[in-house]
């Protein structure tokens, strides 16, 4: 995406979850399970679940993320 004379890489949330996870499973980091956790917070609703439930499953953090929705229902 482009602004003005800026180019802005721009991800969706799906994908910044994902990715956030998928560095918790090499390196586990409070920091990003709890950017995660606001994330879903935030964009619940919105989010295509589905397609995070099976990236998810793919890339061997679907426990992570069942974590991420777990301490998200415990905050609200």
């Amino acid at each position: 995406m482009t602004i003005g004379k800026t180019r802005i890489a721009v991800i969706a949330p799906e994908d910044l979850i994902l990715t956030k996870l998928a560095w918790c499973k090499e390196l586990p980091s409070e920091r990003h399970m709890q950017d995660c956790a606001g994330i879903w917070r935030v964009q619940k609703g919105k989010l295509d679940e589905g397609y995070l439930r099976r990236c998810a499953d793919e890339l061997g953090v679907a426990d992570l993320l069942h974590e991420v929705t777990t301490i998200t229902i415990q905050q609200t």
